[in-house]
């Protein structure tokens, strides 16, 4: 078969984009800048013909504090249910935005299972915590763990959505602190680390998670994407790099092989620190990977 009768067959996606330029979940600003600079660079042209609506929300870190913005991009999807008519692809942003968007897309989807693509576990309590950094928080919050900061004023908006251990599951991890570690295993939440992946391959992981959503008669998939699961050797753009992650083949294989299940039906990009420089690797080769990514995230092969 040729390659244009290989494109016909693939069907690429309607997409709502939903821009999420927040980094104040982590000390480091440049992943805020994100969503336009990707837009800007090519992200825009690739998707020219099947973006249905951009919902752009403002990023003046002066004006909210992390809860405030959870807050702000929770309603943002809640009060517009439409947003989910179409694929739904938000911009981050650092991992903190998760509190807000996953919860309200759990709430308006409650049959959906989450892949949590990332070198890190992300299910820090403020208690366990040893940076008080909310992007490393928010299965926490998402999980209904979290039980101090949800009773501060700018968390006081956040309930519940009903997300289960059951319904989340890793692939990529690599630096998980002891406190997550203790919560992994108490809560039995299902995981692949990067030892997993080089030792069993990323095609019989992935194999592993379709037919455990298969199981669990998930109908709607939702791919949180951290782009520091991908090693720094090829994506070095990143705030927060782990040494060893995915190589590109296998980053873009997690997108496809979502995708092709067609219950893929929103995905997040986060973590793409815009201000980081490398002398070896420029900006726009990491952009390249996470045009990839979508692309192969919103078309169904």
């Amino acid at each position: 078969m040729n390659n244009i009768s290989k494109r016909f067959l693939n069907r690429v996606r309607k997409v709502n984009i939903l821009d999420a330029p927040f980094a104040k979940g982590s000390k480091l600003n440049g992943s805020a800048h994100f969503p336009d600079i990707i837009k800007k660079y090519k992200l825009n042209n690739l998707l020219r013909n099947n973006i249905s609506k951009t919902f752009p929300l403002i990023s003046n870190k002066t004006q909210y504090e992390v809860g405030e913005y959870c807050n702000y991009l929770h309603d943002t999807i809640i009060n517009n249910p439409t947003i989910v008519d179409d694929f739904l692809l938000v911009l981050g942003g650092d991992h903190s935005i998760s509190i807000g968007n996953v919860n309200a897309l759990h709430k308006l989807r409650p049959n959906t299972g989450v892949i949590w693509v990332d070198a890190h576990a992300d299910i820090n309590t403020s208690e366990t915590s040893p940076t008080g950094n909310i992007h490393g928080m928010p299965l926490a919050f998402l999980l209904g763990i979290e039980e101090k900061l949800i009773k501060e004023e700018h968390w006081k908006w956040f309930s519940y959505s009903g997300l289960q251990p059951k319904d989340l599951i890793y692939i990529g991890l690599r630096d998980v602190d002891d406190g997550e570690k203790d919560i992994l295993n108490k809560y039995g939440i299902k995981y692949y680390t990067m030892d997993d992946v080089n030792n069993h391959s990323i095609e019989k992981i992935m194999l592993d998670v379709k037919q455990y959503f298969d199981i669990n008669n998930k109908k709607n998939i939702h791919l949180s994407f951290d782009v520091d699961s991908i090693n720094p050797n090829i994506l070095p753009h990143t705030g927060v790099t782990v040494d060893g992650g995915l190589n590109e083949k296998q980053a873009i294989f997690i997108c496809k092989t979502l995708a092709d299940t067609g219950k893929l039906n929103s995905m997040e990009l986060v973590e793409l620190n815009t201000q980081i420089k490398n002398n070896n690797i420029p900006l726009n080769k990491s952009l390249d990977i996470c045009l990839k990514l979508i692309e192969n995230a919103i078309t169904i092969h």
